[in-house]
């Protein structure tokens, strides 16, 4: 994993534990115990930076083609298994942060986590991916504010013979293509 993919890794395996946390406990109390709200605030902090850093990205003068766009956000998305390990690291920490309480089987921890972490690797790309054709169509529709000029355009029957002889006398000039590339 590299370096710039770290931090949506981070914000993609907290929103996966907190899912996760929900799927597992049903609501019955809140990840994190005292510290809850600090991780959906940093879980939702997260998942505005990359929004921001996609508005970047798109708004920069790179982004002339749309394909230059989904190689620079595909390059910061994680994969599953970042997300997963990513996920299953803050929940790890959620969990250690709470008090004791009824536990759940490790399997359907790591089921759901897994699961989880996949729902939001695919709901993240969707979401990123829609964000960048709407910066990406705001960007064409600014730059692309002049008309077309229309006007008629007449070239003389000199200019085309010209042209002509100036091809010609070319292919005569240079040398065959066996000793020019000799």
């Amino acid at each position: 994993m590299t370096l710039r993919r770290v931090p949506a890794a981070l914000a993609l395996g907290l929103v996966a534990a907190l899912a996760a946390h929900a799927a597992l406990f049903d609501g019955g109390h809140a990840m994190g115990g005292a510290y809850a709200g600090i991780l959906v605030d940093l879980a939702a902090l997260g998942g505005a930076g990359l929004a921001a850093t996609v508005v970047l990205l798109a708004g920069a003068r790179t982004a002339a083609d749309g394909t230059v766009l989904a190689a620079r956000i595909r390059e910061l998305l994680p994969g599953w298994g970042e997300i997963t390990t990513s996920g299953a690291l803050w929940y790890a920490l959620g969990e250690r942060l709470e008090v004791a309480h009824a536990g759940v089987p490790f399997f359907a921890v790591v089921v759901i986590l897994a699961l989880a972490a996949w729902l939001v690797l695919r709901v993240a790309s969707a979401a990123l991916r829609a964000l960048a054709d709407i910066v990406f169509a705001i960007v064409r529709l600014v730059g692309c504010q002049a008309e077309p000029i229309e006007a008629p355009l007449k070239v003389s029957s000199a200019l085309a013979r010209a042209h002509r002889d100036t091809v010609w006398r070319a292919r005569l000039l240079r040398a065959p293509p066996v000793i020019a590339n000799a």
